[in-house]
């Protein structure tokens, strides 16, 4: 690239083209992206996805290639590619967008994302494998590495131990650093209070008020939340994705089953103005129903069921209020399922 003498102006020169994979392999796109460059031993290697991020479950890769100058010309890796999913039934589908990583003792790992092939509504999940050097100056992933099974744990102490912790009891003065809102601020709308999450109610439905959300940690899991009676709100606990959402909402002193996107709802039952506890329970991809009105001592099981495989994205429970106000929620828990 070269300046032309105006400040961030400078002359834009194409120096990668990307790796030419098999024009057989059912991919979802060239879709050249997410270059990546390590210097090591005077080569410049370069490390980019390609293929496609969430078509079919064969077509996300790991491709390299490698050059004396950051600008080429370029040679490709002849074990490319480097991570890829080879058959529709391997346990990861659209293995891909991998980054090199080294650690002190000199061991080096390629980190990248995949869907398990069970359960892609959890999204994609961060995996690991290790990368050995060829005497001839190339990465690969060992011979015979399993890439469902485990790996030699890097040298070295842990940094950080166990999960987070999903569930919340709201004690604190700080919202937890497991919640987040897809699309807004958490800051603007959440705050702790009193041993609650106080949430502002925005929009007409779960869709454009932007729940507060938490990523699951298990394949199938269940969530369970204390919901207060709001003034000139609704509030209720979804599983949501950015189009399409169910669960269960608190109307004054009716619940409702929510049945999906475009807001429809069935009503339940009318329970007087004490707080509810809800429980949505994935369960093995079966979404289920229940609710509480004398704090979990006793559960009703709503007569119906959504198989979350159909959703086709991925899935986060979270805590929704429309209309205006304040909606109270207490006593989060989240708890996984075998």
């Amino acid at each position: 690239m070269r300046a032309t003498g105006k400040p961030f102006d400078i002359e834009k020169k194409r120096v990668y083209e990307g790796w030419r994979y098999p024009a057989d392999w059912i991919v979802e796109c060239f879709c050249l992206e997410s270059p990546k460059l390590n210097y090591r031993n005077g080569w410049y290697y370069m490390t980019v996805a390609q293929g496609g991020t969430a078509g079919p479950p064969t077509g996300h890769m790991v491709a390299s290639s490698r050059s004396r100058t950051p600008y080429g010309p370029w040679e490709h890796s002849p074990y490319n590619p480097i991570v890829k999913t080879a058959t529709r039934t391997e346990k990861w589908a659209s293995m891909g967008h991998g980054t090199l990583i080294d650690t002190p003792q000199d061991e080096w790992f390629i980190v990248f994302h995949a869907f398990d092939n069970n359960v892609r509504n959890l999204g994609r999940q961060v995996l690991m494998l290790p990368i050995e050097w060829t005497k001839d100056g190339w990465y690969k992933v060992p011979d015979g590495t399993d890439v469902a099974g485990p790996i030699k744990k890097p040298a070295g102490g842990s940094v950080v131990s166990g999960k987070m912790q999903l569930s919340d009891d709201f004690s604190g003065n700080t919202i937890g650093l497991q919640w987040k809102m897809i699309g807004e601020d958490l800051r603007e709308r959440v705050s702790v209070r009193n041993g609650a999450l106080v949430l502002k109610a925005k929009g007409a439905s779960p869709s454009d008020s932007y729940p507060v959300v938490i990523d699951p940690m298990n394949d199938y899991y269940q969530v369970e939340v204390d919901v207060v009676p709001g003034k000139n709100n609704k509030s209720g606990l979804v599983f949501y994705t950015r189009s399409r959402y169910m669960g269960l909402e608190l109307d004054g002193s009716t619940i409702y089953r929510l049945t999906g996107t475009g807001y429809s709802r069935e009503k339940i039952k009318e329970v007087g103005n004490s707080p509810v506890r809800f429980r949505l329970s994935n369960d093995h991809n079966d979404l289920l129903y229940w609710y509480s009105t004398n704090n979990g001592k006793d559960w009703i099981r709503i007569d119906f069921v959504n198989n979350l495989t159909t959703w086709g994205t991925v899935i986060r429970p979270g805590l929704y209020a429309t209309g205006t106000g304040e909606a109270i929620f207490k006593n989060f828990t989240y708890q996984g399922i075998q």
